[in-house]
């Protein structure tokens, strides 16, 4: 075929019309006008070495129409008027049938610009017609489906189907917006032809006279990797013709089922790890789901790592809520098949649970009261604990719909059972959750529903209820206990930095014994644990403890009786008072005296009650008040009593 034939073929180059027009009106061999400094030769053609030729600028002729979303561009035969042949049904030969079909089919390889609804209006509805009458063909007649029409039928769709889809920004890596997803999505504007051949290549799949042997000649890996390749695109009406497609070749080509699995895999792979984003990954799930039913136990390594490494990351991903239903349905299906993958696949689930998106959290939520669901009891003690830990987290979630969700898991019959098998181990982890929930959240519905966890957990086992809530109040005492603690520790070191400022300090220091305060010394001697997970009270620390208390507590009724009958009857102070002087007389020294008290370590009341009493003394003996200095030290509390003598005379010391 010479050039010019060959130009005379493509009549339009599918762009716009006049652009067609403009190459029509001029003759393949016509010269090319010159600027009119440009040299020519003797026939019309521009000289080697001559002043470059000056040619129209189209672009400035004609105006450029606007960008059109359609991934379909115009190629082909375009243009070429379809061949005028006869119906397939219209002849009782069989050859003659065949040779129809495989007409029809060439024919239908004419790609036209569906984008501009006023070029080739006949043609396009010729195409239609046609192809429409291929699928009926297929679908309704028998023995018409031969070797020959097997590769016309993948020309077919090779030359109509198979292009470059709009690229992904890696860059980018988009969230989900809600007014986004409202929106329709964009749509093929070559669908009415692009639809048919699908079903053509459908209806061949699902042909009674399909042999996979002559077709697999033909569908290679290429054309199943292109064919992949356009479950990116954004029609979902195209998308679940694919599935439907890829579905039937997987149950069809035997051969084919390794490569489309691992075509499979890279496309996770590279949202996953590059992209974020793909438009077919609900139809592909789906796909694998009927997929993950059909595996035989026990599971091959290969399957083990595709849950592993591609489902179980594909929760991370910003696009979960296009696909999460299917993603779910995928790892339920596993869990289905070898029930041992319960501990594994829980504990993986957990490590990517979400903090910060609440709409996420609510999935997560969703999918794991599934996987319990179809948990054999006896691989529930592997995962109770953090999975109710993280179910405690949730309900306690300011977020409603979250703790919502997480106390909607107590309405469950099976979690129920599961929960009265392990309550002794469950309740202390739901309990002080629940309780705080109950009386502090802000929602009254949650209010509600944290009752009603309470009662079915305390109508369950009211024994280990019970001993959650003597649990629980203890543990709030001791918190308290230790806050008060602290906030004195804090007190004192302010206290302390205030008196280091004070130039009197170096030299006052060392003779009281004043040193930096220990937070030890605020604490019991026990060791207790700050965070209060493992701590528990036994009986023999409280007797303990409420024996050193009494040790230390003053005698209250005893010094009330005391001071009733000192000030109602003054011969009863007479009379005890010579005892008491002959006892200050023995142990009065020659101004002052110094008496340690033991047992009174860090404690404040011991020393007023020894100021009390001594001014009691003093004012009993005519003596003057005396002055009480306490000076904390670890052992003991050292009061400093100076007394001065009433009577004058030599001063007398006795130990």
């Amino acid at each position: 075929m010479s050039e010019g034939s060959k130009k005379t073929n493509r009549k339009d180059s599918g762009i716009t019309p006049a652009i067609d027009n403009i190459r029509a009106s001029a003759s393949p061999l016509a010269p090319i006008p010159l600027s009119p400094s440009a040299s020519t030769s003797s026939q019309g053609f521009v000289n080697a070495g001559s002043v470059r030729a000056t040619l129209p600028n189209i672009d400035a002729i004609v105006e450029q129409p606007p960008r059109r979303r359609s991934s379909i561009l115009a190629s082909g035969t375009a243009g070429n008027d379809m061949p005028r042949i006869g119906k397939v049904l219209d002849t009782k030969d069989p050859h003659e049938r065949e040779n129809r079909f495989i007409a029809k089919c060439r024919g239908c390889c004419a790609v036209y610009d569906m984008g501009d609804p006023t070029r080739d209006i006949a043609q396009k509805e010729t195409k239609r017609i046609t192809l429409q009458e291929l699928c009926d063909v297929l679908r309704s007649v028998r023995g018409i489906l031969t070797e020959p029409i097997y590769p016309e039928v993948i020309n077919l769709v090779a030359v109509n189907a198979f292009r470059a889809l709009p690229p992904i920004n890696p860059n980018i890596i988009p969230e989900f917006d809600p007014v986004a997803e409202a929106e329709e999505p964009t749509m093929e504007v070559a669908w009415p032809h692009l639809q048919l051949v699908y079903n053509v290549f459908l209806g061949m799949l699902e042909s009674p006279d399909f042999n996979a042997q002559l077709a697999v000649k033909f569908i290679d890996h290429t054309f199943v990797l292109q064919l992949l390749q356009l479950f990116d695109s954004e029609d979902p009406r195209e998308r679940d013709l694919l599935k439907a497609i890829v579905h039937r070749m997987y149950g069809k080509f035997l051969m084919l089922r390794t490569y489309i699995r691992k075509q499979f895999n890279n496309i996770f792979y590279r949202v996953i790890y590059e992209v974020g984003r793909h438009h077919g990954l609900a139809e592909i799930l789906e796909i694998l789901g009927s997929i993950i039913n059909g595996f035989a136990v026990p599971l091959r390594e290969e399957h083990r790592l595709f849950l592993f490494k591609i489902l179980i990351p594909l929760h991370k991903v910003a696009g979960l809520v296009q696909f999460h239903p299917q993603l779910a349905y995928c790892t339920v299906q596993y869990l289905e098949k070898d029930p041992s993958l319960s501990a594994d696949l829980i504990t993986h689930f957990l490590r990517l649970w979400p903090k910060t998106d609440g709409a996420k959290e609510v999935m997560f939520l969703n999918e794991l009261e599934e996987l319990l669901d179809v948990m054999e009891p006896e691989q529930f003690p592997k995962i109770m604990v953090p999975v109710f830990k993280q179910l405690a987290l949730s309900a306690a979630s300011p977020h409603f719909q979250i703790a919502e969700r997480s106390l909607f898991f107590f309405g469950n019959d099976y979690i129920l059972g599961l929960l009265r098998n392990h309550s002794a181990v469950l309740f202390p982890i739901l309990y002080p959750t629940l309780y705080k929930i109950s009386t502090g959240h802000w929602n009254k519905s949650i209010h509600s529903l944290a009752y009603y966890t309470l009662k079915v957990m305390m109508d369950m086992d009211q024994r280990s209820f019970d001993l959650c809530i003597v649990n629980h109040s203890a543990k709030l005492t001791e918190e308290k206990e230790m806050a008060e603690r602290r906030r004195h520790f804090e007190l004192m070191q302010k206290i302390h930095k205030a008196a280091q400022r004070s130039p009197l300090y170096k030299q006052i220091a060392p003779n009281l014994q004043i040193r930096q305060p220990d937070f030890d010394d605020y604490t019991d001697r026990r060791s207790v644990s700050m965070k209060y997970e493992n701590w528990r009270v036994t009986t023999d620390e409280l007797r303990t403890r409420e024996s050193q208390t009494a040790t230390l507590r003053p005698n209250s009724d005893r010094n009330d009786v005391r001071k009733r009958s000192l000030s109602t009857h003054p011969s009863s102070v007479q009379q005890e008072n010579p005892t008491q002087a002959d006892g200050a007389n023995q142990k009065s020294l020659t101004g002052s005296k110094s008496i340690n008290v033991p047992g009174a370590s860090s404690r404040n009341n011991t020393t007023s009650l020894v100021q009390q009493a001594l001014q009691h003394a003093a004012q009993n003996k005519g003596l003057l008040t005396p002055a009480v200095s306490a000076i904390p030290s670890q052992g003991s509390v050292k009061t400093t009593i100076s007394v001065p003598r009433k009577n004058s005379g030599p001063e007398k010391s006795k130990k």
